[in-house]
C-alpha cells in the first residue's frame, strides 16, 4: 500500500474515532493529511470506498495469516483486536450508511475463522451442506455477540473478555470435541 493511502486511512480512523461518520468530509481528511482533495480522489472514490479498502486490507491480513500457517485462534485474536483498537470508529461506521460494509467484513472474516476452527476440531463426519450450515451458525453467533456487546450496547469490552466470550461459545456449542477429549 502506498504511503499516501496509508496516511489517508490512518487519518480517517483518527477522525471517525472523534466524530460520527456523517460529520467527516473529504476536505477534513485532506486538511488533516496535508494533501489536496484531488490526492484523496486519486486513491479513493469517496469515504465509502475508503471504508471498504480498510476492511479489505484487514481481510487480506487475516487471509495471509492463514496462508502463513496461523491457527484460527491466532486469526480470531487479530480480528477481534482490530475491532477493539478501532471501537469508536467501528461504532460510528455501524450507525451510518456503511453498516452493510461492516457486516460484510465481520461475516467474511469470521466465516473464514470458523471454517478453519471446524476443520481442526469437528470430529463427526457430516455432509458438506450441514458443515456449511454449522459454519454459518457460528459466524452469525459471533456477529450477534459482537453486535450486542460491542456495538449496540456501547460496552467498553476488552479484548480478553471478547476472546473469552468467543472461546466459551465455541466450547459450549461443541460438546463432541469435549467428549472426545474426556475418553
Amino acid at each position: 500500500m502506498k504511503k499516501t493511502e496509508q496516511l489517508i486511512i490512518k487519518t480517517f480512523l483518527e477522525l471517525v474515532d472523534e466524530k460520527s461518520l456523517d460529520k467527516i468530509t473529504i476536505q477534513d481528511i485532506a486538511d488533516q493529511c496535508g494533501i489536496n482533495r484531488n490526492t484523496f480522489y486519486y486513491h479513493f472514490d469517496d469515504i465509502y470506498s475508503l471504508i471498504e479498502t480498510i476492511f479489505k486490507n484487514h481481510l487480506a491480513t487475516i487471509e495471509q495469516m492463514f496462508e502463513d500457517g496461523a491457527s484460527w485462534n491466532e486469526c480470531s485474536k487479530v480480528a477481534l483486536k482490530f475491532l477493539i483498537e478501532n471501537r469508536r470508529a467501528i461504532r460510528h461506521i455501524a450507525f451510518s450508511m456503511s453498516r452493510n460494509q461492516l457486516d460484510h467484513y465481520l461475516f467474511v472474516v469470521f466465516k473464514r475463522i470458523f471454517t478453519e476452527y471446524l476443520l481442526d476440531n469437528f470430529i463427526v463426519d457430516i455432509s458438506d451442506e450441514k458443515f456449511d450450515n454449522l459454519i454459518l451458525f457460528y459466524t452469525y453467533a459471533i456477529m450477534g455477540c459482537i453486535d450486542h456487546n460491542f456495538i449496540e450496547n456501547n460496552n467498553d469490552i476488552e479484548l480478553e473478555e471478547l476472546l473469552d466470550k468467543f472461546n466459551t461459545t465455541l466450547l459450549m456449542t461443541n460438546p463432541l470435541k469435549a467428549s472426545k477429549q474426556t475418553h
